[in-house]
């Protein structure tokens, strides 16, 4: 961390570990939490160790902050790095641009939390976190008119009942008629298959290899953004499902068509949910919709295993949206600085909020019907 940021030293209730130390001695001191991390319930995926260590050991940061709550023993855990492009901590993992969620035992240890990242005294920005999160009403509490809360885009979800046997059945008829007809065209080329698995330590790299080259087959391969292209995005899902995988909840989903790949899934299954991280299909079989083929196929796979809920993750977009998702709602959150630049930075962004919300209300009312 920055001598600037903390010229006293870090606060209390942390702890820091300077890049400078090298990344060994970083993944070292990070795996001195490990025992009271993993001793904690994780609801979601993004709050487990496991995560936080593969963002470790993939993403560089100008220093790793851990602070910890709770007395006498460690409840609540969350985990910063020094913005790239700000003197703001942001969350580990923010180059996932997934939504943050810190660790902690109950509501009581998500206000003990609050209350150590409010009196850190240096600004913090998360991008996307949940609005429904404990912490998130807690650090309004501690924090006051430090803390601009924005709306952000929400996160689409299933909720799973046994008519998700039949995935079909959710889409509108004309849907269904496509995707027959796409399935039959399919058939023409070669025999359609499709395998939603639970990857031994044995068969994990060839199924990873093969799901990163189809994604990589798409139009994120065109574009650059394939996680074969991403040497710290891809190599943090790479490391994340080799520990997924030896905790046995990791899903890889290849539909085939012929003896090629032409879509493929990656995804964890926790806690009667699966969590849909990454998906993409080869472009050469775009007219077959491989997609939605294997889709329908996981969403039927996670129902027969018991799952009552299917995080499709990401953002509200026309490929999801067929299934008429519900929405988690999300917000960001600037905690700024108790100084002059602090407040300053909260008086230029609560004026931001009311001109958005200026042109928002005049755009809405420029749309209404006039009266008749």
């Amino acid at each position: 961390m920055s001598q600037t940021a903390y010229p006293e030293g870090p606060p209390e209730n942390s702890w820091i570990v300077g890049s400078r130390r090298g990344d060994t001695q970083r993944a070292a001191a990070f795996e001195e939490v490990r025992s009271v991390w993993e001793s904690l319930p994780a609801a979601y995926p993004l709050q487990s160790y496991t995560w936080a260590q593969a963002c470790v050991d993939s993403f560089p940061s100008d220093g790793l902050q851990i602070v910890t709550a709770g007395s006498p023993n460690t409840r609540a855990i969350a985990a910063f790095v020094a913005s790239k492009d700000s003197r703001a901590l942001v969350p580990l993992g923010a180059e996932l641009y997934e939504p943050t969620e810190f660790i902690y035992a109950d509501a009581r240890a998500a206000e003990e939390l609050s209350d150590a990242i409010a009196g850190l005294g240096v600004p913090i920005f998360i991008r996307d976190m949940f609005a429904g999160s404990s912490f998130l009403e807690a650090l309004k509490s501690a924090a006051g008119r430090r803390l601009v809360v924005q709306p952000v885009a929400g996160h689409p979800w299933l909720e799973l009942d046994d008519s998700w046997l039949e995935p079909e059945s959710h889409l509108n008829a004309g849907r269904r008629s496509d995707l027959r007809r796409a399935q039959r065209n399919a058939s023409k080329v070669g025999p359609v298959s499709c395998e939603i698995v639970t990857p031994t330590p044995d068969t994990l790299e060839g199924l990873l290899n093969e799901a990163y080259l189809v994604e990589a087959a798409g139009w994120k391969g065109s574009e650059g953004s394939a996680l074969a292209a991403d040497s710290q995005v891809g190599g943090f899902y790479w490391r994340y499902a080799q520990a997924a995988c030896k905790a046995g909840t990791l899903r890889i989903g290849i539909l085939r068509i012929g003896d090629q790949a032409a879509a493929m899934q990656l995804a964890v299954e926790e806690n009667q949910c699966f969590w849909l991280f990454k998906m993409g299909f080869n472009e050469s079989f775009a007219r077959f919709s491989p997609g939605t083929l294997l889709m329908v196929e996981s969403l039927r796979t996670a129902r027969q295993r018991g799952c009552n809920q299917y995080e499709l993750m990401g953002k509200s977009e026309d490929w999801n949206r067929i299934w008429m998702p519900r929405l988690h709602d999300a917000v960001s959150l600037n905690l700024c600085a108790p100084n002059i630049r602090g407040w300053v930075s909260v008086v230029a962004e609560n004026a931001k909020i009311a001109i958005k919300t200026q042109v928002r209300d005049r755009m809405r009312k420029s749309n209404e019907p006039s009266g008749t």
